[in-house]
């Protein structure tokens, strides 16, 4: 599980390299963020590498650390003004191999379902 990190460390995808399961921030879409009606300070704060993670940095991510043994990915906080389920489906399914390897998007006012890590 990972979120609240900025930015992705070379630590941080060596820790993750052999994971069965992910679960990870999806915070926002650069493109929406950059475009929306935040202030220039929090958009600022959002993008840094001491804010939150966007959709195209767990992209990054995940061509670093999937491998064939991960099962899932489940996105976390997503932000409701600076993204949707379908910019992170668009983006992350680009990264995912859709017969085994499953994406779940976490909703923030509704628990998920139980997911099985075989």
């Amino acid at each position: 599980m990972l979120t609240d990190t900025g930015h992705i460390t070379p630590h941080i995808a060596e820790r993750l390299a052999n994971c069965d399961a992910l679960a990870i921030e999806c915070n926002h879409d650069a493109e929406t963020l950059l475009n929306g009606a935040y202030p220039e300070t929090l958009k600022a704060r959002i993008s840094s590498s001491y804010g939150h993670l966007n959709n195209d940095q767990v992209v990054g991510l995940l061509e670093i650390v999937n491998h064939e043994a991960l099962q899932w990915v489940m996105a976390l906080h997503l932000s409701e003004k600076n993204n949707s389920p379908d910019l992170v489906c668009k983006a992350l399914a680009k990264s995912l191999a859709p017969q085994s390897q499953a994406l779940h998007i976490a909703e923030q006012n509704q628990p998920s379902e139980w997911i099985e890590v075989a």
